[in-house]
C-alpha cells in the first residue's frame, strides 16, 4: 500500500477509500428527478407503502404488483419513513448497500489475497460504469449483487479449515436475503459457480460443509414468511411467480426484447470499463494456479451464470451486474502484481490501458462537433472532460515507462471520476431533464395546472413517477392494461382503461381533465376534440387539458420546443 497512498492512510487504507466512495456515490444524489420508469416504479411503491402503512403488499398506482420481491420496497420505504418522501431518501439506501458491498468486497480481497490487492478491488468495482449507474438508480440488482458478496465471502470462510459455522449459517442468511430482493436468480449466482468449482477443484468435500442443517433453516427463516404470506392471502399468486415471473422469463423474452447470445460479452466490455482488460488477464492467470483453488471460483462466479442467462431470451445489461465483483477481484490482484513487477503481460497490458485512455478522452473531443439534439450540458463534458483522458492516458504511459503501476492506475482513475462527478451535475439542469427519462418537469407542470381533485390521464403513456410527486392515482388508459388479478374489489375500474374511446369520452366531457400523451398524438386528439390546449410538453410528452382556463388560454403558446421530436436515452 504504501506505494501509492501516504503512509498514514497506508496503515488504515479502508478510510480513505471509503470516503472516496461516499463523496463520489452522494454527490447530487437527490438534486435531478426519478427516471422513468424502473426507478419511478419502485419508488412509488416504495412511498406507497409509506402512505398507506401497508408494507406487506406492494402497490402501484393502488394496484397490487407482485412482480418483485419487497427488499429494494422495504429499503427504500424504511428511508422515506424517517427521512420523508423524495428523491435523496429513496436513493440513499442504495448507496449505503453500495458502500456495503465495496468495503466487504475489500475484506474479502484483503483476506484472501492482500490488502493491496483489495483496495485495488474496491476502486475497480466502484469506477465501473454499470456498478456507479446502479449504485444511484432503484433497481434491485444492486441488493441481490450484494447478498451475493456476502454469501460467497461468509461460505468461502465458513468452510476452510477451522472455518466457523457461524460464518457458514451467515452465508444461507444472505442467501435468504437475495431470494427475498429477486427470487431464485440468487441461486443461479452462488449455487452454479459453487458446483462448477467443486467439479473443477475436485472440492466436493469442502463444499459440502455447506450442508449444515441450521444453514437452510436460516435461509427458510428469511426468504420464506413473506412469500408464504403473500401467496396464503392471494389465491393463484404462487402460479404466476412461477410461471410468469420465473418461467416466462425463462421461455419467452420480455415484451419482445431480444438480443444475441452473445451480448453479455459487450456488456461486460462497457460495464466494467477498462478494467475488463485487467479482470479478463487476472482470471485467466488465476485460473491456472492450480495451487490457488480459489482463483477458480472466480472464473466460475463470471462465466457460469453468465453463460446461463446468455440461453434465456431475455438479456438485460443489469443482469450482469453481479459478476462485476468478481472481475473486480481478478482486477486487483493483477494490478497488486502489477506493482511487484511480476504481472503477467505486465508492460504490455499497462501501454494498451494507457493507450485506451487517451484514445476514450480523444474521441470525447471529437464527438463534440457531430452531436446532435443533446443539451450542451451534456454535449459539453465532452470538451471538459476528453482533455483530461487524454492527459490521463499520457501519464499513464509515462508512469509504466517508470515502471510505476500504482501512477499509472491512478491516471486512470482520476479522469473517469472527474467525468462521474461531471455527468451527475449536470442531470439536474432543466434542459437535461427535459432531455433524458426523468419526468419530474412535466410533473410540475401538473401540479401547476391542476385544482383540487381533477382527474390526471395518462393516454398511451405510463409515468410512474406521478403518483409518487402529486400523491396522486392516475388514470391510464393503455392496450396493456394493468395486471389485476388479485385485486378483491372493483375500484381498479375507475382508473385502468385498455380501448381509446374511455379516453375520448374523458376529453369530450363536462369534467376538466389533465392528460398526459405522446408528443406526436396531439393534433390525432385535436381532430376529435377542438378545445384541447397544450399547457407544456417536453421531447417525448405534451400536458394538455379539454377545458382551459381563460388564463391557459391566453398565456399557453401551443409552438413545440426546437428538436422536441427526439426521445430521450434508455433508463440507466
Amino acid at each position: 500500500m504504501r506505494e501509492w497512498l501516504p503512509d498514514p492512510l497506508a496503515r488504515r487504507p479502508l478510510a480513505p477509500l471509503a470516503a472516496v466512495a461516499a463523496t463520489l456515490l452522494l454527490w447530487h444524489l437527490g438534486a435531478y428527478g426519478l427516471w422513468e420508469s424502473t426507478e419511478a416504479r419502485y419508488a412509488e411503491i416504495a412511498a406507497r407503502m409509506v402512505r398507506s402503512g401497508d408494507w406487506m403488499t406492494p402497490r402501484l398506482n393502488g394496484i397490487i404488483h407482485f412482480d418483485k420481491p419487497p427488499v429494494a420496497y422495504w429499503a427504500s420505504a424504511a428511508s422515506m419513513a424517517a427521512l420523508g418522501i423524495d428523491e435523496l431518501a429513496a436513493r440513499l439506501p442504495l448507496v449505503l448497500a453500495s458502500l456495503a458491498g465495496l468495503i466487504l468486497l475489500y475484506r474479502a480481497g484483503a483476506d484472501a489475497l492482500c490488502p493491496r490487492a483489495a483496495a485495488f478491488a474496491f476502486l475497480t468495482l466502484l469506477t465501473s460504469p454499470l456498478w456507479f449507474a446502479l449504485s444511484r438508480s432503484l433497481t434491485t440488482d444492486l441488493y441481490l449483487t450484494v447478498s451475493i458478496v456476502v454469501a460467497v465471502d461468509a461460505a468461502r470462510r465458513g468452510t476452510r479449515p477451522g472455518g466457523s459455522r457461524a460464518w457458514r449459517i451467515l452465508a444461507w442468511t444472505a442467501l435468504g436475503v437475495g431470494f427475498l430482493t429477486k427470487g431464485p436468480v440468487v441461486l443461479l449466482w452462488t449455487a452454479l459457480p459453487l458446483l462448477g468449482w467443486a467439479a473443477w477443484t475436485g472440492s466436493w468435500r469442502r463444499a459440502a460443509r455447506l450442508a449444515d442443517p441450521l444453514g437452510p433453516a436460516a435461509f427458510a427463516l428469511v426468504a420464506l414468511p413473506w412469500y408464504l404470506v403473500e401467496a396464503a392471502r392471494h389465491p393463484g399468486l404462487m402460479g404466476y411467480w412461477l410461471g410468469g415471473q420465473v418461467e416466462g422469463r425463462i421461455v419467452e423474452p420480455y415484451r419482445g426484447e431480444v438480443e444475441p447470445w452473445w451480448s453479455y460479452l459487450a456488456t461486460l466490455g462497457w460495464a466494467a470499463w477498462l478494467w475488463i482488460l485487467p479482470g479478463a488477464v487476472g482470471l485467466w492467470a488465476l485460473a491456472r494456479q492450480r495451487d490457488r483453488p480459489g482463483g477458480r471460483f472466480l472464473i466460475c462466479w463470471v462465466v457460469l451464470p453468465l453463460m446461463a442467462f446468455s440461453v434465456f431470451p431475455t438479456k438485460r445489461a443489469n443482469y450482469a451486474l453481479p459478476a462485476l465483483p468478481a472481475i473486480a477481484l481478478a482486477a486487483g490482484w493483477w494490478w497488486d502484481r502489477a506493482v511487484a513487477g511480476v504481472a503477467p503481460a505486465g508492460g504490455v497490458l499497462l501501454r494498451a490501458l494507457a493507450l485506451s485512455t487517451a484514445g476514450f478522452g480523444a474521441a470525447l473531443l471529437a464527438a463534440g462537433p457531430f452531436v446532435r439534439d443533446v443539451p450542451r450540458e451534456i454535449s459539453s463534458l465532452g470538451w471538459l472532460f476528453g482533455p483530461g483522458f487524454v492527459l490521463g492516458g499520457v501519464a499513464a504511459w509515462r508512469a509504466t515507462t517508470r515502471t510505476r503501476p500504482d501512477l499509472a492506475f491512478t491516471a486512470c482513475l482520476l479522469p473517469l471520476a472527474g467525468l462521474y462527478l461531471g455527468l451527475v451535475g449536470s442531470l439536474a439542469h432543466p434542459r437535461v431533464e427535459d432531455w433524458s427519462k426523468i419526468s419530474r418537469p412535466l410533473i410540475r407542470q401538473i401540479d401547476v395546472h391542476r385544482a383540487a381533485d381533477e382527474p390526471i390521464v395518462n393516454y398511451h403513456v405510463w409515468l410512474r413517477a406521478i403518483p409518487f410527486y402529486l400523491d396522486e392515482l392516475v388514470i391510464t388508459v393503455s392496450e396493456e392494461g394493468r395486471l389485476t388479478l388479485f385485486e378483491t374489489d372493483d375500484r381498479w375500474r375507475k382508473t385502468t382503461f385498455t380501448a381509446d374511446s374511455a379516453f375520448f369520452r374523458m376529453i369530450a366531457g363536462s369534467e376538466r381533465i389533465l392528460a398526459v400523451v405522446p408528443a406526436g398524438e396531439v393534433d390525432v386528439i385535436r381532430r376529435g376534440e377542438q378545445s384541447v390546449v397544450v399547457l407544456a410538453r417536453d421531447p417525448r410528452y405534451a400536458l394538455i387539458t379539454n377545458r382551459p382556463t381563460p388564463t391557459e388560454r391566453a398565456l399557453v403558446s401551443d409552438r413545440p420546443p426546437a428538436g422536441a421530436a427526439r426521445s430521450g436515452p434508455t433508463d440507466p
